[in-house]
């Protein structure tokens, strides 16, 4: 699952990662857009785009038609080193994406899904 989430932007100087191979918050595995600093170019500057959920399964889950997912970005709600992304503050009366009927904040855990009885 880690893997999956893998997003550590923002610990270093000037809100650049420390892996030298996803140094900003847009070119982790899991990119989170919320989390690129203002000052950056036109091309790259703060948006919510990026990686808003998470599936995972094995050949053993298969067999029992069995999956694990989590709604919303990379966060320490699910044990990233992210914050949890919130619609309040930065982006709470921006436009170019409606998101009615969506929550507040995503700080969802990860769920298993399996077939009922």
């Amino acid at each position: 699952m880690r893997l999956n989430r893998y997003n550590i932007s923002g610990e270093g100087p000037g809100g650049k990662g420390t892996d030298p191979l996803f140094p900003d918050a847009m070119s982790a595995i899991a990119s989170r857009g919320d989390r690129v600093p203002p000052d950056q170019p036109l091309w790259c500057r703060p948006s919510v785009c990026g990686a808003t959920d998470a599936k995972l399964t094995s050949n053993e889950m298969m067999a029992t038609l069995r999956a694990t997912a989590v709604s919303g970005p990379t966060s320490v709600a699910t044990g990233e080193d992210q914050p949890v992304f919130a619609w309040e503050g930065r982006f709470e009366n921006q436009t170019a994406f409606p998101h009615f009927g969506q929550p507040a904040r995503f700080a969802f855990p990860w769920v298993e899904f399996a077939p009922s009885a």
